[in-house]
Parts: C-alpha cells; structure tokens; sequence
C-alpha cells in the first residue's frame, strides 16, 4: 500500500491500529477453549453454523476474529482448514490465528485474505518457536502476539516482564526482520485489553447506544466523585429496568423458523427444523413458518428497510430449508410451486435482473426454465409446449426491449398461448404494460417492478383465489379505462438555435497521437480504485443514500455489503476471473450546427462520419456538438472514441440486431475535451 498511513492489519477490509480507536475489539466466542457452544460445533462436524459465531461478532462490533480449535482430542489442522474456508466468506475483518502449531499457522496464514495475527509465540523453548513462526510472517505477511515468557518461565515481576519484552523485540526486530508496528505484547497480567480487548461482542453495550444523560451521570461519578454524584447516579438506575432484546430462543419454534429466514441466518436453523419436523410435514413447514419469514422480507424490502444483498441472504436460508426438508417428502409431494419461464428478449443482452428473479423464485418453491438472453418469440413457445409451464417472465432493459415484449405477447397470442405473462425491466412501467402489451395477448399480464414483487406476483397468480380477484381487478381496469396506447415521447425535434453560449475560444488538448489503442488483460489493480460505490452499491445493490457518508459513519449494512464487493473484487484479481480489455482512438473533429464532423486522422479533408446531436429546446440550450470548434473557427479539434469490455476477441464486442452490446459488461463512449462540458438532460424544461 503506498503512502502513509497508520500501522495496519486487515481481512477484506483494513483496521488502522491508531492510538485514538484502540481498545480493538477481538471477537472471542469462535475458540473452543472460551466457547462451549463452539466446541460443540466443532466436535460435531458443523462449521456452516460455527462460522455463523464470527460472523455475530464482527455484526456487534469486532474489529478482529479470535481463531482457536487447538482440542487434544481432534486434527486441529482439519478443523482450521475446514472452518476458515466457510468464516473467510462470511467475515471481512482480520483474523487472529490461536495456535501454538507452526504447521497450523502456515495453513490458516493461506486463507487469510490479509494481513492476520497470530497468537502467539514466546522464549519459553529459547528461540525455536521465533525460527518456525518469522518465516512464515515473512511469506504471508502478519503480525505476532509476543507473550512475556521466556526458558524460566512465565514472568512475574513488572521487572522481568519489561526484560523478557525487550530481549523479544530485540531478537524479533534486529535478528528476525519483523517491523516493530507488527509486534503486540501479552504481558499476560492484565484483566482487560488495553490496545486489544479479547471479548464476547455479542454482550457488550456499544458506546453509543448510551443515552446521554447515563453518560453524563456516569462521568460525573468517574470524574468527580463524592457523596453527591454517587446519590445522583444511584437515583438514577435505583428503578431501571434492564431492556433486554427478546433471544431466538424464547421465541415459539414457528416464530424461530420465520426469524431465520428474516435474518438471513443459518445458525440454530437445522436443529428447529428437526423438531418442526415432529410437529408438521415437511411441506407444512416450508408452506407455513418458513414462507411467512420470506413474506416479511418482501415487507421489509418493499419498506426500505432491507436492501437487494440482504434479501439474497434470506433467499440462502430458504434453499438451505428447503433442500434440508426435501428428503422427508412423500413422492407424491412437492415443494415445487409451479413452474415459470424466464428470458430476457430478443435482442437484450441483459440478465442481471432477471437472474435475480430466478434465485429468488426458485428458492421460493418454484422450479425455473431460465432460457437466457436474447431470446426469440419462437423459442419461448417451443420451451412452453415442452415444459408445459404455469407463466412466463420476459425481462429487458431497453426501450426498444419494451417494444419487442409487444411482439412476443402477440406471438404467444398467435401460437394459443394464454398462461399469465410478468414482465419487467428498467424501460417498462405499470402504464405501458397495461396500455401496450396487454391488449396484445389473451391471457393476463403483470408488471413487476423488482424481484420481490415478482415474487408476490407469482404467489397469486399460483393461488387460485387470489388469481381470479386479479382477474377481475384487471377486467375492471379495461372496462374503465377506454384509453388507447400509451404514446411514446420522442427526442425533442432539433430547433433553430445553432449554438449555445458555450465558450469557443477556449485551447485545444492535442492527443498525443491518433493511433488506434488496443488494450488486452489490462490490470485490474490498476482499475478497481475508480470503481464508483454510490453506483455499484447504490443503484445496482440497492443500498440507499448516501454511500460515502454511510461507511464513513460505520453502518453495519453498508459496510457488509462493502465488504462482500471487495471480496469479490480480490477474488477476480487473485484468480483472473475477469479479463479487462479496452481499445480506444482520438479523431480530428469539428462541430457544425447540431452536427459532429469525424475526420480521417490520415486526411482530414476525408469526412468518415456526422453525428447529429438534439440540442435543448430551453436555455442553456445544449447540445454536444458545443463543446468542440465549430468548422467556420478554422481550427481542428479532437474527440475520443472508447470502449472497454470483459469479453473476449480482439477485445470481443458485439452489436446485436437491437444495436446493444454483447457482452453486456462492456461500456462505449465518445469524449470531448472542453472545460465547460459537462453532462445534460437533453429533454430539460
């Protein structure tokens, strides 16, 4: 990392170690010699639900994970290796490695995503311990717990502490290579953490959930203390009653099963589903608890108050459930809710939104026939008279994919089609599906407007009660509203106004040169830096407001699902799942009226292309061909010609008949250079 910065450890996301935060907060509940629960877990094999130990204690608070499963009766290499390739995908913090076992360390030092502590070494055998456990701090990186003990023993004294701390920084400093900001003395005397707290988060009263007031009284008899602040203080709490959050465990067991779904939590879920099972069939508890718990996610999601990673989550617990209780089914049975087409249409590449329906869907009891992308009329009939489906999902992100969904109702229409159709999409609304795509097709048609209202959607359309009060909803719709097509607004006609006031006199940015630019493999490292979270967490993941003053603020839910993108992003760097490639090239060009004059690099009195541009119809009244010399300036300028792609081939960028891009994680723009450009709305009013 370059520049300055305090000293640091780190799992996905850094812990600065800085006088002002310290004590950090060590999660300890996951060490089989403090945690009994954890032991047991261990013991009997289940990792999933241990690693969901960690990660309630990074959720309340630790800044690190305390790693112990040292049990003389079991492989503790096993047991790390198994538990830490679950808890590296749950927690981002770093980790502390408790072992003693050089072998150990070496393999849980490969699983860490950062820079973890191990925990510890010591004098206790001379330097043996020093020789095996430095080499691998070199390797992996690290930093070290150093306890005071050397070949006589624990140390007693303040004296001897102080003696046997600094022969062991001597040795591990000037001897050994370690950086003095990675060495952390245990002086094994004291009974809470100055600069590292090893303690059960899940238990401790953060700071700042105290009212102010108890604060105030609480410094006030810290600071000041006589027989008055003590009267005042104990008045205070004399009949206070503890506030306790209700536990998992006083909940009924339907209320349990709900709950985990709700949280998204795995912990306890196998266990309450065992003894669900002495009380209900299995169909019974995933019809019931378990799709109430997914019924108050869609509440939540739809209230704002849960967000697109979180849902994802609970759509986890609901597989797990439901994969869990499928074997105690009678063959005559079914999980299986109905069974639903999804595509994305002809000539639309994405399916980002629609595969998020699926994961949905299918770990909601419904069996999917996901066909893809870009996916022709005929070929979702063929799958619907092979599968004999309950409805089909059509999904587009374009305007244009809007239009096609109307050709594909009236196909459908035309091949006798008429189970229910759900569309949605960035470019659909309510509106247009009920004025443009409904009257196309026979059957019904809904508009879903995200993946849980696809969900409802489903639910009702499968019931049918709630289908036929749908069906009567809609015919009410029809004979009410007499209205036609809705029509479509165009881009505003070009007007009279040949320029805005933008400046012209301003200087020319030469390129360098005007070769055409091919960039293959380019470096990731070297791009994830400018990747835009408000974006990427806040439009595509669903995280609301205000991206940069959430993590700043340290929201819990925005910095997991922060971290869970920087894992991913480690993991396409780490393991080159993602292959960047880019080409660009710069072009003489000059403006003329709303028009962009591309000019051969070669010979510029070749014109290669015009792009006309609509220009504002009120002030300022823009357009792009503003910001470059107009022809009659007599001056040449320049615009950039760009697009990035992880696809493959030359750099592997494709058209479809619909004029998109394939592959779909590809960008294309064409750049000007002039000191007033700016982004604009060319519909402004």
């Amino acid at each position: 990392m370059n520049g300055t910065h305090p000293p640091a450890l780190s799992g996905i996301d850094p812990v600065y170690v800085e006088q002002d935060n310290r004590p950090y907060m060590v999660g300890e509940r996951t060490n089989v010699l403090g945690s009994r629960k954890f032991k047991r877990l261990i013991v009997e094999g289940k990792y999933e639900e241990a690693s969901e130990i960690a990660r309630a204690q990074v959720k309340n608070g630790a800044h690190v994970v305390d790693v112990c499963v040292q049990d003389p009766d079991r492989e503790e290499a096993e047991d790390m290796e198994k538990f830490l390739e679950l808890v590296v995908k749950k927690v981002k913090v770093p980790l502390m490695i408790d072992t003693t076992d050089a072998a150990v360390i070496d393999l849980a030092l490969q699983y860490s995503q950062g820079k973890a502590i191990i925990n510890s070494i010591n004098l206790e055998d001379g330097e043996e311990k020093f020789e095996l456990v430095t080499p691998l701090l070199h390797k992996y990186g690290g930093a070290v717990v150093v306890g005071t003990i050397d070949e006589r023993g624990q140390a007693i004294s303040r004296e001897d502490k102080l003696e046997v701390a600094k022969r062991s920084y001597d040795l591990l400093v000037n001897k050994y290579g370690l950086k003095a900001e990675d060495l952390i003395f245990d002086t094994l005397v004291f009974p809470v953490g100055l600069d590292y707290a090893i303690v059960n988060t899940e238990k401790l009263e953060r700071y700042a959930s105290i009212s102010e007031e108890e604060r105030r009284l609480s410094e006030e008899l810290l600071y000041n203390t006589n027989d008055e602040t003590l009267a005042a203080f104990v008045a205070a709490f004399r009949n206070k009653k503890v506030e306790k959050k209700e536990k998992i465990s006083n909940l009924s067991l339907e209320e349990r099963l709900a709950s985990y779904v709700v949280e998204g939590s795995k912990e306890g879920l196998l266990p309450d589903l065992e003894q669900a099972l002495t009380k209900y069939t299995a169909l019974e508890v995933i019809n019931g608890p378990l799709m109430r718990g997914m019924e108050e996610v869609g509440r939540l999601f739809n209230n704002n108050e849960l967000i697109v990673a979180e849902v994802l989550q609970s759509a986890e617990v609901m597989k797990a459930s439901v994969a869990y209780l499928e074997q105690f089914m009678e063959k005559n049975e079914t999980s299986v809710k109905g069974k639903i087409i999804l595509a994305t249409v002809k000539g639309d590449v994405h399916d980002i939104g629609k595969n998020l329906v699926e994961i949905i869907l299918s770990n909601n009891g419904y069996r999917i026939i996901n066909l893809g992308i870009k996916v022709p009329p005929e070929r979702i009939i063929e799958a619907y008279r092979e599968e004999k489906v309950d409805a089909i999902g059509l999904s587009g992100l374009l305007v244009k994919s809007a239009q096609q969904m109307i050709l594909t109702a009236q196909d459908l229409r035309t091949a006798g089609i008429d189970v229910p159709i759900m569309v949605g999409g960035a470019a659909l609304t309510r509106k247009f599906t009920k004025n443009r795509i409904r009257p196309e097709y026979n059957g019904m048609v809904v508009y879903a407007k995200d993946a849980m209202d696809g969900l409802d959607l489903a639910n009702k359309l499968m019931n049918p009660s709630t289908r036929q009060v749908m069906q009567l909803e809609m015919d009410a719709e029809k004979e009410a509203d007499a209205a036609g097509a809705e029509t479509v607004t165009s881009l505003p006609e070009l007007t009279r106004v040949e320029r805005s006031d933008i400046a012209i006199d301003n200087p020319v940015l030469v390129p360098p040169d005007l070769e055409r630019h091919v960039m293959r493999n380019y470096p990731l490292s070297h791009i994830l830096p400018y990747v835009n979270m408000q974006m990427l967490l806040g439009h595509h993941l669903g995280l609301r407001g205000s991206v940069e003053q959430l993590l700043a603020s340290g929201d819990q839910k925005a910095t997991d699902l922060k971290a869970v993108v920087d894992d991913i992003m480690q993991e396409a760097v780490r393991d080159g799942i993602i292959q960047a490639h880019a080409m660009y090239r710069f072009f003489p060009a000059q403006s003329s009226g709303n028009s962009v004059i591309i000019y051969d690099p070669e010979n510029t009195n070749n014109i290669l292309h015009t792009f006309t541009f609509p220009r504002q119809k009120v002030e300022p009244f823009l357009c792009l061909s503003d910001f470059l010399k107009p022809v009659e300036s007599g001056q040449m300028d320049y615009v950039g010609f760009m697009v990035v792609t992880a696809g493959h081939g030359d750099i592997g960028v494709e058209l479809t008949e619909g004029f998109m891009m394939e592959p779909e994680a590809s960008v294309s723009a064409m750049v000007f250079s002039h000191p007033q450009a700016k982004y604009f709305n060319v519909d402004k009013a």
